[in-house]
């Protein structure tokens, strides 16, 4: 819905930018004023959260809470955090090195026009959306200078969240889950420099973009080491799927252990698999009947397949076609 409004704050007209430095300043103070004016947001509702959103049953398990009579998300546990998500991370890495890449080294545009293409959620561009989505620099591709960008950006966001108090005598806390928001916000989000259209998802917790990946499982765990998984005390999801010939057997399973191994051994914090191909998710969606028991990983848990809608569902077909086996 559109509110005729502009939500973040003025930082001048976007085709008065002379340098990439110019523009990459003026990303940064709209992120930060998003985390503030997010946190401040925050703050305002948590301090009624359990007269708003009571949760009975869960305080119910929790014997401070019982002793106190409060509930759980009031006060009524000893740590009252609060998580600030971080959301579509993967996408705004590539939105940034696309624009450093097509305007600034190579002129292949203009700032200008790249802000019509955008407007017009690249219709009429298509020739400019193809040279956005196959740019050298791709965060999850172990790519130096996409993860020197994204570990920075990655840290930025970090150290402006951790440990700042809430309202509710806890602290916050960063994390990189971005939960169901990444199909809800990119909904809500317009066409990107990256090459993303209007309505489409955005990336998920520290995973690239869908299509983005394209060297490997191995690369792109060098490439979520780079953004400190430490640094997200809450949580720090990272999304790898692989094709079934690439785990069967023993050999497979050494594969996977490696890859875990290689990822928690410095630093890592949590990777979920998702082991399938995309002729038998094409399979699933023609046939749900014979594919009851079908599940993939969200963020964190399991969905059942069949209660996928045909876009989520779709986002998930697209990623297997981008892996081989």
């Amino acid at each position: 819905m559109s509110v005729n409004k502009q939500v973040g704050i003025k930082t001048g007209d976007v085709t008065s930018f002379k340098t990439f430095t110019d523009f990459y300043e003026a990303f940064i103070k709209q992120w930060t004023y998003l985390i503030e004016t997010s946190i401040q947001i925050v703050g305002e509702f948590e301090k009624y959260l359990g007269f708003i959103n009571p949760s009975s049953l869960y305080s119910a398990t929790i014997v401070r809470s019982l002793e106190q009579g409060k509930d759980a998300y009031q006060s009524g546990v000893k740590f009252n955090n609060s998580a600030e998500l971080c959301c579509g991370f993967a996408g705004a890495v590539d939105a940034v090195m696309a624009v450093k890449e097509l305007i600034f080294e190579k002129k292949e545009t203009t700032l200008g026009e790249l802000k019509k293409a955008l407007d017009c959620n690249w219709e009429g561009y298509e020739t400019l959306r193809g040279k956005a989505k196959n740019c050298r620099h791709k965060y999850g591709n172990g790519d130096v200078e996409a993860d020197i960008y994204a570990g920075n950006m990655a840290r930025y966001f970090a150290m402006k969240v951790a440990n700042r108090p809430n309202s509710r005598g806890g602290v916050y806390k960063p994390t990189m889950n971005s939960a169901m928001q990444f199909v809800w916000q990119g909904e809500k989000t317009g066409a990107t420099p990256d090459g993303r259209k209007k309505g489409e998802e955005i990336s998920k917790n520290a995973s690239p973009a869908i299509g983005a990946d394209k060297n490997g499982a191995t690369a792109l765990i060098l490439s979520a080491l780079k953004l400190q998984p430490t640094m997200y005390t809450e949580s720090f999801c990272v999304d790898v799927m692989l094709h079934p010939s690439a785990v069967q057997g023993d050999d497979g399973l050494t594969v996977m252990k490696g890859l875990l191994d290689v990822y928690l051994k410095n630093g890592g914090m949590s990777l979920q698999f998702n082991v399938f191909n995309a002729d038998t998710l094409r399979e699933a969606q023609k046939n749900p009947d014979k594919y009851r028991n079908l599940q993939v990983r969200v963020c964190g848990w399991n969905v059942l397949w069949n209660n996928l809608s045909e876009k989520e569902q779709n986002a998930y077909i697209l990623r297997a076609e981008n892996i081989s086996d």
